[in-house]
């Protein structure tokens, strides 16, 4: 998406003295974080759904201890978990 033939990036090379470069960079970064932003989105939103209907069996206007309990434990095993399987994605990536 971004030139990764050498025909572009060389156009690209040679309009970075005129800050064509730094749009480049400025652009991928902006990328970057809408994705970031929407991936721990998303992972926030699975993390609520799955934590909620595990442990809220009767919604009520405040949390018991167990259902406290259950959150918080929940809630740890699940940003645990995503995280082996997140650094798991990126070796398997890496190795390939």
């Amino acid at each position: 998406m971004w030139g990764s033939s050498s025909s572009s990036s060389s156009s690209l090379d040679s309009g970075s003295s005129f800050g064509g470069g730094s749009q480049e960079d400025k652009a991928k970064q902006q990328i970057q974080q809408a994705m970031a932003q929407e991936y721990y989105t998303t992972l926030l939103e699975n993390m609520r759904d799955q934590c909620y209907n595990k442990c809220i069996k009767n919604p009520s206007s405040s949390l018991s201890s167990s259902e406290q309990n259950c959150l918080a434990m929940c809630c740890d095993r699940y940003v645990e978990s995503t995280s082996v399987v997140s650094s798991y994605l990126i070796q398997a990536g890496r190795q390939q």
